[in-house]
């Protein structure tokens, strides 16, 4: 085995290279939460010139067929897609072809040998049928067939100036054959000659034709002129791109929501342009991160926003700043939240600041936010690494409104909370030294708390407090009752209402609760040991 050590990082590579002529590479990383694999080949696009080692036999491909293997290489035999199985571990996959190789790759925080098995396998043992290769092609025979047949009737209008003429065009689909076939009335006394065909005549082609019958009569696409076959061309050639633009629509409408890698591939008026394989999607500025640098050949996890036919094709927006983001990352890096055992209630997010997340475990045995934080915060923390650093605090849902208030507005300490249920209002008091800590930089922590629960927040220290009930000449009893009292006008109001001859359905919204963690002062032995997976 070879070691090679770099001085500058202080890292080392071991290398080996297998009988079989495959040569491994690893790298340890100290302190690292993930793992890596990539499993790369020499074949890139631009190969297409082979000589077989036995039979010295030259051998050429068209372009494209490396991107082309690419893709079909994560179908499996059972009808499964390698790539779906790796995303339902929790493991990020991912390929890419460049001029001179193909790679396939994914990262993951669990379930690192089911992934490694998993990509040794569809990698050394492809599967390719006529159906999938077909598949893959996207453009279906049917369609195609459609086309020629759109693109015929149109050349023959245009080549014969008829545009008032029917024509049919039919295409034997196993030989090939096409015939053009006028559609004319069948009449005594002609008046129309482009729609229009003697008795006479027609029976020459059909004796059974009468008047009134519709007669087919054959043409011969052979006798078009140039310029019909160039039309013909060009509408073939136009039904492909339509046909392709219906495929990539369909294939993204579908995944709208989802979680997918992209490759940046460049900037234009602050807008991100990103690879996503088999098409270009958009990055806008208003859907970044601020402060978020998007460099050429830049990898990053971006949530399909939206999907939307154009004039130019299917117009794809990706978001890195949406609160959508954060739970399918949570999705992906947190089992119990893929397999629905940790549920996320609500998220309120400003990009590249500061996200709050609402957790609730459906298991009373699964602490829901140990399973979030994982070992030594393992897990939220390579959720930080994909968004940049975002400070990430984790919220337990709870019913009693007191309760989630006072732990929405973590990392400080609540004291008391005094709800106002009729104005969803609510009064926090915190302890004199954590006033600023509570509303946070630029009021912040209190702003996020408040999109959280849905509830309007005051925060006051308890010297604040005191102030307070002193001006208003009250006691903390009196308080709980004008608040009490505050709900029980608001219930008799309703009552009336719905009692009115003019009944209104009224609509009681379920409040959003939840008790809340900060990561960087999470307390490890505080968590449960058996949260970590």
């Amino acid at each position: 085995m070879k070691i090679i050590e770099t001085s500058k990082i202080k890292e080392k590579a071991y290398v080996e290279e297998l009988e079989n002529g495959l040569k491994v590479i690893i790298i340890p990383k100290k302190n690292t939460k993930k793992k890596y694999v990539i499993w790369g080949t020499h074949f890139g696009s631009i190969d297409n010139h082979f000589i077989m080692p036995k039979t010295k036999e030259e051998i050429y491909i068209p372009d494209g067929v490396a991107h082309f293997l690419e893709h079909k290489m994560f179908e499996q035999p059972n009808g499964t897609n390698s790539l779906d199985t790796l995303m339902a571990l929790g493991i990020d996959a991912n390929a890419y072809t460049t001029n001179d190789h193909t790679a396939y790759l994914f990262e993951c925080t669990n379930h690192f040998e089911e992934g490694l098995n998993e990509l040794m396998d569809y990698v050394q043992h492809p599967y390719f049928t006529e159906e999938n290769v077909e598949k893959e092609k996207g453009i279906k025979k049917e369609c195609l067939l459609e086309a020629i047949e759109n693109a015929l009737i149109t050349a023959y209008k245009r080549n014969f100036d008829s545009s008032e003429e029917n024509v049919k065009v039919t295409i034997d689909s196993q030989t090939g054959e096409v015939h053009v076939y006028a559609i004319k009335d069948v009449v005594e006394t002609i008046e129309h000659p482009d729609t229009q065909i003697l008795l006479a005549d027609a029976q020459n082609i059909d004796r059974k034709l009468m008047v009134g019958d519709k007669a087919e009569i054959e043409l011969a696409p052979k006798n078009f002129g140039r310029i019909a076959a160039q039309t013909a061309k060009q509408v073939v050639i136009q039904r492909i791109k339509d046909a392709e633009r219906d495929i990539v629509f369909d294939e993204y409408v579908e995944r709208e929501k989802e979680i997918i890698t992209g490759l940046v591939q460049r900037k234009s008026y602050n807008n991100v342009y990103v690879d996503l394989g088999s098409t270009e999607a958009i990055l806008p500025y208003s859907e970044q991160i601020s402060g978020e640098s998007y460099n050429h050949g830049d990898r990053y996890k971006m949530l399909i926003l939206s999907v939307e036919k154009s004039t130019k094709g299917p117009q794809i927006v990706l978001s890195r700043s949406h609160p959508d983001l954060i739970k399918r990352l949570f999705e992906l890096e947190i089992p119990e939240v893929s397999e629905g055992i940790v549920e996320i209630y609500s998220i309120s997010r400003e990009a590249g600041s500061r996200t709050k997340i609402a957790v609730f475990s459906r298991d009373p045995e699964v602490d829901p936010l140990g399973a979030c934080v994982g070992y030594k915060g393992q897990r939220v923390n390579a959720i930080v690494d994909e968004i940049d650093n975002e400070k990430i605090d984790i919220v337990i849902y709870e019913k009693e409104i007191d309760k989630f208030i006072a732990n929405s507005l973590s990392p400080s300490k609540v004291e008391k909370v005094f709800v106002n249920e009729a104005e969803k209002s609510a009064l926090a008091i915190v302890p004199d030294y954590q006033l600023s800590l509570a509303i946070g930089k630029e009021g912040q922590n209190v702003r996020l708390a408040a999109k959280l629960t849905g509830w309007k927040i005051d925060i006051k220290s308890n010297l604040q407090f005191e102030e307070y009930l002193e001006e208003r000449n009250i006691t903390e009893e009196d308080l709980i009752e004008e608040y009490e009292n505050a709900v029980k006008e608001c219930t008799e109001e309703v009552l009336e209402d719905a009692n009115s001859p003019e009944e209104q359905d009224i609509k009681v919204d379920e409040i959003e609760v939840e008790n809340s963690i900060d990561i960087e002062n999470y307390d490890e032995e505080s968590s449960l040991e058996e949260t970590e997976i």
